[in-house]
């Protein structure tokens, strides 16, 4: 997450990393640990393909911002 613009380079300082999820199945919730910190950007950053597979396909992202109770 980020308060400005989109990277010029990574690793960029200014970004924060939220999760760490190693793999994830065709739809996968993830918890976001912000801090309490309020970000304007995401990024999802893809590393690897799925096994005999060129390409990566996403239809959906969503954020959820979750009250306190």
């Amino acid at each position: 997450g980020a308060t400005s613009g989109p990277p010029a380079t990574l690793p960029d300082p200014g970004w924060t990393r939220l999760a760490d999820a190693r793999t994830v199945g065709r739809t996968e919730q993830i918890r976001l640990s912000t801090g309490g910190r309020a970000f304007r950007y995401y990024l999802l950053w893809i590393t690897a393909l799925p096994p005999d597979d060129d390409h990566v396909e996403i239809s959906e992202l969503r954020l959820y911002r979750l009250q306190n109770r």
